[in-house]
């Protein structure tokens, strides 16, 4: 009589059918405008996400007759849960030429049904701002 086991480790996620995917949204110099969805990424079923690497940048081109808040962010909504920012930031200055440049410092991993949403908005009278979102992520079979 013959006992086995055929206890197979399962491979790691690279390679367990990878696809390398960019999320990227550019505005140019934009007016003032109300929240704006620039992108948006949804893990679908049978898949997960390996969040990497994230960058905004955000810099004004023209003097606003009245300075307003500005803001960008990358959103995560895990699959029936609640929006959080994994990486934001917001200003209210009037300068020409000043700019914030964000990195994600970790990494994350999304589910099946989870969002990734690249937002900003630019609450001011004239002037002009570019903003900038990118997401470099890993899908692979969950």
């Amino acid at each position: 009589m013959r006992v086995s086991s055929f206890a197979v480790a399962r491979p790691t996620y690279w390679d367990r059918n990878p696809t390398s995917n960019i999320a990227n949204g550019n505005t140019g110099a934009v007016g003032p405008h109300g929240e704006a969805t620039r992108w948006t990424v949804t893990i679908a079923a049978g898949k997960k996400a390996f969040i990497d690497a994230a960058t905004l940048d955000t810099c004004r081109y023209t003097v606003s007759s009245v300075a307003g808040l500005y803001y960008s962010a990358i959103r995560f909504t895990p699959s029936g849960g609640s929006a959080c920012s994994i990486l934001g930031h917001q200003a209210f200055n009037n300068l020409v030429g000043s700019s914030v440049t964000l990195n994600l410092g970790g990494s994350l991993l999304g589910l099946a049904g989870d969002v990734l949403t690249a937002i900003d908005a630019f609450d001011s009278t004239g002037g002009t701002i570019n903003f900038s979102q990118q997401m470099h992520y890993i899908l692979f079979d969950a």
